[in-house]
Formats: C-alpha cells, structure tokens, sequence
C-alpha cells in the first residue's frame, strides 16, 4: 500500500515522495504557465483598474472644481457689486490654497475696447483681476491659463495641455446679480486645478498591482517548483495562499488535497482585484467629498454676519450650528439707514453640498431686493421670481424677513412659509403668524396672492425670537420634540442681563433636553429686545 502525504507537512517534504520522482522540465512548465497567466491577468487588472480610477478621479475633480467655481461665484457677487474688495479676496485666497487648485481668481466683466484690426491680431481687452490667490495679480489685465485658447475663453470647463505635458482643468462660472428685472454678469470666477494627481494616484495603483502581482507570481512560481508532486497541488496552494494573504496572514502553512481547483483559482483571484479595486475607489471618493465639504464649510461661515452690530435701542442675541458639516440654515442682519434694520432667519430644506448653494444663492438675491429698499412683502416677492428659475426640483426655502426702526420701535413681518416668531410682552408668549408660502415652491402667481406683511409696536422691554424648527423640533433618545411649549418657557425665563448670554441658555436647555443625542437639523435663530 503507498503511504498518503501527510496535509501539515511542510513545504520541503513535497520535493520527493515515495515511488514518485519530481520531472524538474515539467515543473518549470508549470511554473512558466503560471507565471505567464498570471503576468496576463495582472496586466488586465492594471489596464481596467487604473482607467476606472482615472475615470473615478476625474469624475470627483470636475465635481468639486464646478462646485468650488459655483460657490465662489454667489459667495462673490453682491460683494464685488457692493465694492467689498476685501471678502472678494478673501474668498479667492481660501479656494486658491485648497489642494490641486493652481489658481482661483474674480474677473471683472467689461466691453471689449479694441479696434477690429486689434483683434485680428488677436489684441483684446477681456477683463481685470479683481481677485487672485496670488495677490502680485490684483488689477492686472486678464491672463489666458497656459494651453488656454481665446475661443475657449467663456467655456465653462476647458482641458489644458501645457506645454511641459502637464494637464490641468479650467473652470469658469458668471456672477449673476439681478439689476431693474434682469440678470446682468458682472464678472466670472474662474478656478484651475491641477490634473496631476489624478495621474499620481493612477500610477500609485497600477504600481501596487504590478508589484502584488510580480509578488505573488515568483511566491507562486517558488511554490510550484519546491511543492511540485501533481500540477493541481501548487494551483491549491496558491489559491489557499491568496486567501490567507487576503486575510492578513503571512505564516502560510500550504496543505493540498483536492486537484480540481482550477476554478477557486480563478474566483479567490478575481475577488481580490474587486476587493482592491473597491477599497481604492471608496478611499478616493472619501477624501475628495471631504476636501469638498471643508472648502463648502468655509465659504458657507463666510456668508454669515462675522461679528452682531451694536443697535441703540436694541439688544441683539444669535446663533447658527448645522447638524451635518454643510447646513441649510442661515440668518443674516442689514442696514437700511440710520434707523432702520433687517433681520433674516432661513432654513433650505437640503442639507450638504446643495443646502449650502441654494443658501448662499438664497442670501444674495434677497440682500439685493432689502438694499433696493423693498418693504418686506415684496422682497419675498421679488425674490420668490428669481429662485424659482433656478433653484433644483424639490427644494425650496422657508423664511421670515423682519424690519425693525428704532426710531418708531416698529417691526413690520413677512414671512415665506416660515416658523411664526414668538413674540413676548410681560409674561405673555404668542406667535406672530404671517400667511406665506415658502421659496421656491411656487411661480403661478399663488405665491404673490397669498402673502401678508404685519407692522407691531415695541414697547421697551419686549423680545421677538426668530428662529428654524431644528429649535422646536430637537429629539431626545425617547423620539420625544423639544417642542414648542419648552421654548415658551424658556422665553419667559429671561428676566435681565446681556440677550447673548440668555442665548446660551436656550441652548443649554436644548442640549440637556437632547442628553447626548445627536442633532438631526440644523439650529438659527436671531433674539432682539427693545430697550430703553
């Protein structure tokens, strides 16, 4: 009877067995064929890898480069009209220093000045930096980017390819600003972003599947001519070895026992590459939708009053925190003249990347209609026009729009389907409900029908709160609201003292009701009280 190798034997004990003798030339065919199938499926692996990860990244950039121009370009609008230079600037420095972005500038929109025998020798005039992530650029004539054809000026994403090679992506977005009923340019944002990390993070994946699977050829190779008996042996040792390497473990101990395996081969193989594969394609897209959001956060707190002005007559409390890294939420405060001033809460209903847009394209249309000295009916109104036109399919916006004159103690309201705010007089707490629908939502002419403004005497120690149902509608672990009644009762808690800190403590009462859950939207509000 012929004696069975033993499956814990070690790899050594496979060189010879008994009655049998090791045919070297058929085991360095083996190890050849191995080899050759292997250096093949690797060599596909690399090609479909590496184009989908092209693919992927540039996918992801072109994303984030539109997103980066779009923002700049509504972040940037009622700033450049408004002369505010410096927030202009300010703006494109952030973008400029975010990762691949070579440059990030604001180009004045102007009319071409040039004779028609200028540019038939291609002289022409097509606007000033205004802003630049390199500052030495500021008030210079506009410089086409490097592999930038004149025809390819006003095209909203255009491929450079410079002449060292390299490649880069241009892209360019108009600031709109709405001027007596129509949508003027008064400028572009313009972003270029480097493609070299694309062609960096490919090259780091074909070269990582190149050198696993010249690795794992020569291991399988080695395997086949130390461990050669029966030509399946050394495929079953490679496929347990793939999986074990899979899992973490380098301490293989091969074992053979069944020589049709041909077939696990192939599939343990094939799963590896789609592990690989998968992994690489999801940290790509972490990091890049990471980057997206810091850049989408900064500009976004921009937006926001940086610091609450002082108003005689008037104690001003307010505060903004979003549930995800980007909101939807915003509030925001304006001067109408001496005695006059505006106070805005909002709440878009997207969160992230489009919550952010629709807000801060939200903030410059209404800003533009308040400064034009609008009452608070038609600011809405006018307002309510222009968004329909270009707010996505399925979002809109809930607002209230109060004007305060410190002369009068007078607050006229209007409100776009938004929260009623509280107002309390003594120990009494009541709504202040003004019929509207919200933003966005309608341009049938409904919208205009229905919306009311309300005018209400201040007396001198009075509150109004405004502020977005992520207060009101806060849950605890139980699934229990914060509620209205709660936020009554903290309303008629305030007695004296700074507004600012009796801000504080409606927040304090939130997050003790909360006791450790995390928020599921975003919190506004703005808190005035008429003084003396």
């Amino acid at each position: 009877m012929k004696s069975r190798s033993n499956p814990t034997t070690r790899p050594g004990s496979y060189l010879a067995t008994t009655g049998e003798k090791v045919a070297f030339p058929l085991a360095l065919q083996a190890a050849l064929l191995v080899i050759i199938v292997m250096a093949v499926t690797t060599w596909i692996l690399v090609h479909r890898v590496s184009q989908r990860a092209g693919e992927e990244l540039r996918r992801q950039i072109i994303h984030r480069g539109r997103s980066l121009v779009e923002l700049m370009a509504e972040a940037c609008t009622e700033p450049l009209v408004s002369e505010d230079l410096l927030f202009v600037e300010s703006i494109a420095r952030k973008v400029g220093r975010s990762e691949a972005v070579v440059e990030a500038a604001i180009i004045t929109s102007i009319e071409l000045n040039t004779s028609q025998q200028d540019r038939r020798r291609g002289v022409t005039d097509i606007g000033t930096y205004v802003a630049h992530s390199d500052p030495a650029k500021i008030g210079l004539p506009y410089e086409y980017p490097e592999g930038l054809r004149e025809e390819q000026v006003g095209l909203p994403l255009v491929e450079l390819r410079r002449e060292d090679g390299t490649r880069a992506l241009r892209f360019r977005s108009p600031l709109i600003y709405p001027y007596q009923g129509r949508n003027r340019i008064v400028g572009n944002a313009e972003v270029v972003m480097d493609l070299e990390e694309i062609d960096s993070a490919v090259a780091a994946v074909r070269s990582s599947i190149v050198m696993s699977g010249l690795y794992a050829a020569i291991g399988a190779a080695l395997l086949i001519i130390l461990l050669f008996g029966l030509l399946l042996r050394p495929l079953r040792r490679l496929t347990d070895a793939m999986g074990r390497l899979m899992e973490g473990d380098f301490q293989l101990q091969v074992i053979a026992r069944d020589p049709s395996e041909v077939g696990v081969l192939t599939r343990t193989f094939n799963h590896m590459a789609s592990e690989l594969s998968s992994l690489q394609r999801k940290m790509v897209e972490q990091e890049l939708i990471k980057r997206e959001l810091d850049i989408a956060e900064q500009i976004q707190h921009a937006l926001l009053p940086e610091k609450l002005p002082k108003i005689e007559g008037l104690d001003i409390a307010a505060h903004y925190s979003s549930a995800e890294v980007v909101g939807g939420d915003y509030y925001d405060i304006i001067r109408l003249g001496e005695h006059r001033w505006a106070f805005v809460v909002g709440d878009v209903s997207g969160k992230g990347i489009p919550g952010a847009l629709v807000m801060s394209m939200t903030r410059s249309i209404l800003r533009s209609h308040v400064e034009d000295g609008y009452e608070p009916a038609q600011a809405l109104i006018r307002t309510n026009r222009v968004l329909c036109k270009d707010i996505p399919p399925g979002m809109f916006v809930t607002l209230a729009l109060l004007y305060y004159d410190t002369a009068k103690h007078e607050v006229v309201l209007a409100s776009a389907g938004h929260n009623p705010p509280l107002f309390r007089r003594g120990d009494v707490v009541m709504p202040l409900r003004r019929p509207g629908l919200p933003l966005g939502a309608d341009n049938t002419g409904v919208f205009e029908s229905v919306i009311e403004e309300g005018v209400l005497p201040m007396q001198p120690g009075d509150l109004m709160l405004l502020y977005t149902d992520g207060l009101t509608e806060t849950m605890n672990r139980d699934g229990e609201l914060f509620g209205l009644d709660r936020l009554r009762e903290a309303l008629l808690a305030y007695r004296e003292g700074p507004l600012q800190n009796y801000g504080l403590t409606i927040l304090r009462r939130v997050s003790d009701f909360r006791d450790g859950y995390p928020p599921s939207d975003d919190v506004s509000f703005i808190a005035l009280k008429c003084e003396e």
